[in-house]
């Protein structure tokens, strides 16, 4: 189990520490190049959090490599993560928060006593990807997500 508070939900190239424990979300098709300026950059440990909700809404998802989306499908996706925010902002316990995310099983047991902030932080790294896909809407036809 990891503090929630010891780093930032997401990071951009200027804020990232060091390593290469770091999802990348770009813009456009994966070209072979990393680190892109205007990548949104998320935790390994915080995707763990979310990574059955990736697998069910993008079928294809790498955890180990790239994985491409149309414009059609990364709207899909975003159009998906908005239901779910608004599922997760509604739950009152972890039953109904397991409902919208498919929360891991060690996920449940280790923040068993603080639901309201594992609830926040989830609510918030994906608004953060919602966010970030606004902001760059229409730059390209594809988004790709970078697993490490």
């Amino acid at each position: 189990m990891y503090n929630l508070h010891d780093r930032p939900i997401a990071d951009t190239k200027k804020t990232l520490g060091k390593g290469t424990c770091y999802f990348e979300f770009c813009i456009g098709k994966f070209t072979g190049k990393y680190w892109m300026d205007d990548s949104l950059y998320l935790y390994e440990d915080s995707i763990e959090l979310i990574e059955a909700l990736l697998i069910d809404l993008i079928p294809d998802f790498d955890f180990y490599s790239e994985t491409v989306l149309d414009k059609s499908a990364w709207k899909n996706f975003i159009s998906e993560l908005k239901k779910i925010l608004q599922k997760i902002k509604a739950a009152k316990n972890y039953t109904e928060l397991d409902e919208a995310i498919s929360l891991d099983k060690h996920v449940k047991e280790s923040y068993a006593e603080k639901f309201e902030e594992m609830k926040n932080y989830i609510h918030d790294m994906l608004q953060e990807i919602v966010n970030w896909s606004q902001t760059n809407e229409g730059k390209s036809p594809y988004f790709s997500i970078l697993g490490i």
